[in-house]
Parts: C-alpha cells; sequence; structure tokens
C-alpha cells in the first residue's frame, strides 16, 4: 500500500486515486454541496456527504419530501 501526501495540507492517503479527488472537490475549497431543507445551514463538499446528512438529520419529515430531496443528491 502506498503512501500519498496532500502537497497543501498534508493529509496521507493509501491510494493516489484518493488523493487526486482530495485536490481536485475538498482541499482549500468551500463545501459547495448546501442542505435544501428549510433552516437548516449544512454544507458539504462531496454530494454523497450531504445525503448521510439528509438520511440522518432529516430522518423525520415525510417519506415524500425526503424522496424528493434525494433525488436532488443521486
Amino acid at each position: 500500500m502506498g503512501s500519498f501526501p496532500c502537497h497543501r495540507c498534508g493529509r496521507v492517503y493509501s491510494h493516489y486515486p484518493s488523493r487526486q479527488r482530495h485536490l481536485k472537490y475538498e482541499c482549500g475549497k468551500q463545501p459547495t454541496f448546501a442542505c435544501a431543507f428549510e433552516n437548516c445551514a449544512y454544507k458539504a463538499k462531496r454530494k454523497q456527504t450531504l445525503k448521510i446528512h439528509i438520511i440522518n438529520q432529516h430522518s423525520g419529515h415525510k417519506r415524500k419530501m425526503m424522496s424528493e430531496f434525494l433525488k436532488k443528491y443521486i
């Protein structure tokens, strides 16, 4: 297994593609995926992270509303 450090922040990755994804979408960038639920200020750098947030934090909402929001992020 390799060791692939980020030259910007020093974070180390086991796999080269993971480091490349980090450099392209995360390192030094502001979160771009915002939660669309009312009164929720959560933002994420990755779409999958936002999807997990919606499932974990907004699971009490009606199923129809949840599926409509999740369609936006799949």
